[in-house]
């Protein structure tokens, strides 16, 4: 997201200054040499001045009178990009009051905080995991599904003689995106966005994967579910990275 709006703040200055150029283009430019009858011209001694003619198709075509168009249509992009991002951020608000509702009325005495907290310990636990290659020590808060696939994953990484590191340096946000309740079990949704430092070394300490010691901000749509006949607390049951521009409403 910050690298599009770095962009357009690019085009916008190029565009800015290009208008400038535009602008100053009705003012003329001087040079020393023959004498010309041609638009205006004032001669002193031996050198002639050239003033063009503001009347000229040039001058109409590309002088300072379209700089204003222009202009507008800078603005109306800046403002159609803002307004898009503003719904986005109202459609996520919207999503979380109301996953916050069914929760609340799932569990009254539902503690947000301490949820929210309970899901990034468990999202930590697994990246940990992951990079000590041992899986075992979160098979209780992952459902069976992502623990087989997750241990799959490390054994081709052993097979390879490759060992994984992932290393989140700071949790940004995280924000409620669904919550479907049934019969056995209810399904909550999140956004987690994080600051990572994702690499992938070989037997030899070379990068096969990811950029050593340099830091991405990543976004992960993760799944919690909680069983209501087992009695389980909650576990991870998807875990992926999400999508750029992906806004659906997931159950």
């Amino acid at each position: 997201m910050k690298k599009r709006w770095m962009v357009l703040g690019i085009l916008v200055s190029l565009v800015m200054g290009y208008c400038q150029v535009v602008a100053q283009a009705d003012v003329g430019g001087t040079f020393s040499g023959g004498s010309s009858s041609r638009g205006g011209s004032s001669s002193s001694g031996g050198g002639t001045i050239y003033l063009p003619n503001s009347r000229g198709p040039y001058s109409r075509r590309y002088g300072s009178q379209n700089s204003p168009i222009v202009l507008i249509m800078i603005g109306g992009l800046v403002g159609r990009g803002l307004l898009k991002r503003f719904n986005q951020y109202q459609q996520q608000k919207n999503e979380t009051r109301i996953a916050l509702a069914r929760l609340y009325d799932i569990d009254p005495n539902f503690d947000e905080d301490d949820f929210l907290n309970k899901l990034q310990d468990i999202f930590l636990n697994v990246q940990q995991a992951w990079s000590s290659r041992d899986m075992r020590s979160v098979k209780d808060v992952e459902t069976p599904e992502p623990f087989r696939l997750h241990q799959s994953q490390l054994e081709m990484y052993d097979q390879k003689n490759w060992t994984p590191h992932v290393e989140t340096k700071r949790i940004t946000e995280v924000r409620l995106v669904s919550v479907l309740d049934t019969m056995n079990e209810v399904s909550v949704v999140v956004c987690l966005s994080a600051r990572v430092v994702d690499y992938t070394l070989n037997r030899e300490g070379l990068v096969v994967e990811g950029e050593k010691g340099k830091t991405h901000h990543r976004n992960y749509r993760l799944r919690f579910t909680r069983s209501k006949q087992t009695g389980h607390d909650w576990r991870l049951d998807d875990y992926r990275e999400w999508m750029e521009n992906e806004f659906s409403r997931y159950q």
